[in-house]
């Protein structure tokens, strides 16, 4: 997956910074398919007295290979990985305004402001028990 992204972080140590870039993650192409296989079989000789078995040409309406076999089966599904490729193997982050921390060029020291959101934190926030 890949992303655009703007944001605006304002840090605990009084920081606002503005960033802006592109991320993706590890992309997978695969090209499969998948296939059924036929499992036919006609009997040959049942009896050297019965030759039965060979005079049933198309007279089974319900076999689809009108009496030439005996029966056939269908296989389950088998899935076949016909290529692979992965373009792009590792996590990334690109930033183009910004560092994602708050050295970067984007960032503003909003300090007097910090130290009011860190005196309300200290007054309201709730106590460990």
């Amino acid at each position: 997956m890949t992303n655009v992204f703007g944001e605006i972080y304002i840090y605990y140590d009084g920081y606002l910074c503005f960033n802006a870039g592109w991320e993706t993650e590890d992309i997978l192409l695969t090209v499969e398919t998948a296939l059924k296989l036929y499992d036919c079989y006609k009997i040959v000789i049942q009896s050297l007295t019965d030759w039965t078995n060979w005079d049933g040409m198309g007279k089974k309406a319900t076999n689809r290979w009108y009496g030439l076999l005996d029966s056939c089966e269908e296989s389950d599904d088998e899935s076949v990985t016909l290529y692979s490729w992965n373009p792009v193997t590792t996590d990334t982050i690109e930033y183009w305004l910004g560092t994602g921390t708050t050295t970067g060029e984007a960032c503003v020291d909003v300090w007097p402001i910090s130290n009011l959101i860190k005196m309300y934190m200290a007054m309201y926030a709730p106590k460990p028990t």
